[in-house]
């Protein structure tokens, strides 16, 4: 087990007794596969895992313990467990009320302060997600939704192939408006994931749809400079999971 950890996002679907990890529920933040490099930035999906609220570290130190929670990886082999720093805790979305969200910062020694706000959708659903149980990259891939105060839908498809000491990883994103209520993701952009069968435990496939909410948008001054940076704050609902590519 490498000592250099990667900070820890956590994402609990409900309160109960015993922290309880999802299967497969260890993953990658940014493409959500489940082979992870020393450093990186991970999420532990599962229920029971702190508070009832989003609770998020301070850079740059991030903490051990974040809100009375923390998380302690032992070693395989034995040995005294090593504790990883958190970066957030983040509820799952069905304890989030419909509505406006507002964000406030006070700014720092790089960044002025900002304050920005997005409506977080009131649904959203996808009928035949659950009915997709393999990507066959030789056949055109269709998913539905519908949903309300969603702006965009977001397809996303990964693939994660080790062979050896490298790992391969190959991401697909299709993000269209949610009006269409239904998209299909070409063959050709299917054929560029790699095959990763059911059976290869360390190769992993993944398949989410999401749906965005209109941006929020803000500014912030640059410190030292003058100048002006900008972003956006977006409200998503998602459904996402582990699926064999053949």
């Amino acid at each position: 087990m490498p000592t250099k950890l990667g900070w820890v996002l956590l994402v609990a679907t409900g309160l109960a007794a015993q922290p309880v990890i999802t299967a497969n529920g260890i993953a990658n933040a940014t493409g959500y596969q489940t082979t992870l490099a020393p450093g990186c930035v991970f999420v532990i999906f599962g229920s029971a895992m702190g508070p009832a609220t989003i609770s998020i570290a301070q850079a740059p130190n991030y903490p051990s313990t974040l809100s009375g929670t923390s998380v302690t990886f032992t070693p395989a082999g034995g040995g005294l467990g090593v504790t990883g720093p958190l970066y957030s805790f983040v509820p799952a979305a069905g304890t989030y009320a419909p509505g406006t969200y507002t964000v406030t910062a006070n700014g720092g020694t790089q960044v002025g302060p900002f304050t920005v706000s997005a409506d977080f959708p009131t649904s959203f659903s996808a009928p035949n997600f659950d009915a997709q149980t393999m990507i066959d990259r030789t056949k055109p891939l269709t998913l539905t939704w519908s949903g309300s105060g969603i702006d965009r839908t977001i397809i996303f498809l990964a693939s994660t192939f080790m062979t050896g000491d490298n790992v391969h990883v190959v991401e697909v994103t299709c993000v269209v408006p949610a009006a269409l209520g239904t998209y299909t993701v070409p063959v050709a952009a299917l054929a560029y994931l790699d095959a990763v069968p059911a059976s290869m435990l360390l190769n992993t496939g993944t398949l989410s749809i999401t749906g965005r909410s209109l941006p929020g948008s803000f500014t912030a001054s640059i410190l030292p400079g003058g100048h002006t940076d900008f972003g956006n704050f977006n409200a998503d609902r998602n459904f996402q999971k582990f699926i064999p590519i053949q």
